[in-house]
């Protein structure tokens, strides 16, 4: 069962599950081995993901994640700061809250 391709090649996906999916993914990729290191804050650059991802999601949906309420609230993350350039932002940096002293 082939999936649709968009005009570039790459598969369409729903836009909600393609975040979920990316939201899934940072989370596991770089939030958890930081707080498992003990970290107390994350530097999240939008390029990172994009190539990690094979360039499979837009530069723009990862941004939007990163910057997303949802994507926080769910991971828990508290949004530092952002670096921009050219008006998109391009780094994102978040407080790691321990999970451990939180579920008291």
């Amino acid at each position: 069962m082939g999936g649709e391709l968009r005009s570039d090649g790459h598969a369409k996906l729903p836009s909600v599950r393609s975040a979920e999916h990316l939201g899934k993914f940072i989370h596991e990729t770089y939030v958890q081995p930081a707080r498992l290191r003990g970290d107390k804050a994350i530097t999240i650059r939008v390029d990172q993901v994009w190539e990690a991802l094979n360039y499979a999601y837009t530069s723009d949906l990862i941004r939007g994640v990163l910057g997303s309420m949802k994507f926080r609230n769910t991971y828990r993350l508290p949004l530092v700061s952002t670096n921009d350039r050219d008006g998109h932002p391009t780094t994102f940096t978040f407080k790691l809250e321990s999970l451990s002293s939180s579920r008291e």
